[in-house]
Parts: structure tokens; C-alpha cells; sequence
């Protein structure tokens, strides 16, 4: 007992440390190289490498394609809202390119981010998607907000993935991690419409809320310290382990 009590509480840590950076690193939407750009309708646009680019206020709508330039940066004000309608979006070298939403990021079509990425949606922020397909070697998406995709798929098989939920996460169809390593970890809500579909070298940690269902099929690993909520979970891989250290509500038999 003492050993878990002990688990629970380096968790606790890593998440408020994580709260705690995020919240730092993007507060106010400091240092700021370029603020409120001027785009046409329908122009393709670059977020330039290594600089940092500023929506402070009102809507900014993006419809053309979209580069993202190596090591650059976004920062979404907590008064400014960014629709990205771009079709087509490109990774400019191998940098990691960096999201900061302290406002609204809408992200419209259905897109594949295929850059190296850091998400990071700050308490009071909001990012909501259709379909969005995060594609880069290294890809980390830290929730301390609201964060609502339609689907959220990985399919890069060389990908390292983290997923951090310290807010709400409401995916309204399916997460698919079908390739590559990732590790979820949930303190927060989070609600799977649809099925959270993972691989076998793949993990989730739930300290939190988690309402959905769950395919184990392919294997992977499951660890619960909260309250887990569903109404299947499949097993069919040989590679799994499921771990109950707390609360788990079943409304349907396992299969």
C-alpha cells in the first residue's frame, strides 16, 4: 500500500509540473515576433522557422495551404480565436513546431500534421478538430483546457507520442493509435464517443474521469488509479495488461 501511495504521488507531481510549464510557457503570448498578421483569403501561409507568431485579438482565418517552419511557433491569445481551413499542410525541415492555445484554435477539413509537434492547450483555452492526424516522429499533446476532436489518429510507426489531460477531452469518435509508441496519461475528464483503439506497445494511465470504450485487440496497457467508465472493452492481442488499482464501472459484460 505503501508503494502505490507512492505512485500516486510522483504522478501528482509530474502533473502539476506539467500544469505549472505549460502555463508559463504560453501565458499572454509573450515574445512575440510576429503579431496579427495580415492574411489574404484563400493565401497559402508560413509560420516562419524559428519565430514566434502572435494572434492576440479578434478571428484570424486561414484557408490556404499552411507551412509550418522548423522550430517556429504559434501563440493563440485568451481574446483571439484561429480557424485553420487549410487542405494541405507541410513540415518545413525536422524541427519541433510548437501550438500554444490560451484562446480558440479551430482546426476545419480534415488534416495530417506530419511535423514534429507540441500542442499544449492552456486552462481557459479550447481547440476543437474533424479528423486530425498527428504524423511526426515526435508528437506531445498537453490538455489544461478543453480539447475536442471529432477523430484523433497516430499512424507514424516510428512516432513517439505523449498525451497529457489534466482538463476536458471529449473525442466524439475515435482515437487511434495504430502505430507508433504512445503513452496517455488522463488526471482529468475524458470521453471516448466512439472506441479508444490502441497497439501493444502502447499505454494509458487514467488518475482521472474516463467514460468511453476501449479496444485492446492489438494489445497495450491499461492502468487505472480513478474512475473508469465503460461499456466494452475488447481483448483479443496476447500483449496486454489491464491493472485496476481503483474504481471500474463496467455496463457490459468484458468481451
Amino acid at each position: 500500500m505503501i508503494f502505490m501511495k507512492n505512485i500516486y504521488a510522483i504522478l501528482s507531481f509530474t502533473f502539476l509540473m506539467a500544469i505549472t510549464f505549460s502555463e508559463a510557457t504560453y501565458a499572454q503570448c509573450t515574445s512575440c515576433d510576429v503579431s496579427d498578421p495580415n492574411i489574404a483569403p484563400n493565401t497559402a501561409y508560413t509560420f516562419a522557422a524559428g519565430k514566434t507568431t502572435c494572434f492576440t485579438a479578434g478571428t484570424t482565418t486561414i484557408n490556404g495551404d499552411v507551412s509550418f517552419g522548423d522550430g517556429g511557433s504559434i501563440c493563440v491569445g485568451s481574446n483571439a480565436t484561429l480557424i485553420l481551413s487549410a487542405n494541405n499542410y507541410s513540415a518545413i525541415n525536422s524541427g519541433t513546431f510548437a501550438i500554444g492555445v490560451q484562446g480558440t484554435l479551430k482546426v476545419n477539413q480534415n488534416p495530417t500534421w506530419s511535423g514534429d509537434m507540441e500542442v499544449t492547450i492552456a486552462a481557459g483555452g479550447k481547440m476543437t478538430a474533424n479528423t486530425l492526424t498527428l504524423n511526426g516522429d515526435v508528437m506531445k499533446v498537453t490538455n489544461n483546457g478543453v480539447f475536442e476532436p471529432g477523430t484523433l489518429q497516430f499512424s507514424n510507426a516510428n512516432a513517439v507520442i505523449t498525451i497529457e489531460n489534466n482538463g476536458s477531452m471529449v473525442v466524439t469518435n475515435n482515437l487511434n493509435v495504430s502505430s507508433g509508441v504512445a503513452r496517455f496519461i488522463n488526471s482529468g475528464d475524458l470521453m471516448i464517443e466512439g472506441n479508444y483503439n490502441s497497439n501493444n506497445v502502447s499505454s494509458y494511465i487514467n488518475c482521472g474521469i474516463f467514460n468511453g470504450k476501449f479496444n485492446l485487440n492489438n494489445g497495450g496497457q491499461v492502468i487505472n488509479t480513478g474512475t473508469f467508465t465503460t461499456e466494452q472493452i475488447d481483448f483479443g492481442g496476447q500483449t496486454l495488461k489491464l491493472v485496476i488499482m481503483e474504481l471500474l464501472i463496467l455496463k457490459e459484460p468484458l468481451i
